[in-house]
């Protein structure tokens, strides 16, 4: 899936964009299986690292998680230290939210 806007690509089960709030179309004709889940997102936050602090925990926990960056970082590959400016979001399942949130919050402080 993809948003007509931003052209950010999403898991068929994702219906919305999380930037532009716009309803997703079809990527491609290729159906890819994807497993069903409702996906939600947690407090955006700047910078890599914590991104990559946080998502590091998720693997360690085998909570499923997908990141995205802002459409500069996406669309030209600008992956800075911390740049400012640089969010990030990471959508979680929705059955795995309250874990995520608690260490993304550990990670990020109580934003």
């Amino acid at each position: 899936m993809i948003c007509p806007d931003c052209y950010a690509e999403y898991f068929t089960s994702v219906e919305l964009c999380g930037d532009c709030d716009k309803p997703l179309v079809e990527a491609s004709l290729l159906d890819m299986p994807i497993p069903e889940m409702k996906w939600i997102a947690l407090p955006y936050f700047e910078g890599k690292v914590y991104s990559d602090m946080i998502t590091e925990i998720f693997d360690e926990k085998g909570i499923p998680y997908y990141k995205k960056a802002n459409w500069t970082s996406s669309a030209y590959g600008i992956q800075g230290i911390n740049t400012a400016g640089d969010f990030i979001k990471i959508y979680v399942p929705k059955k795995s939210y309250e874990e995520a949130l608690m260490i993304t919050k550990s990670i990020i402080g109580g934003k």
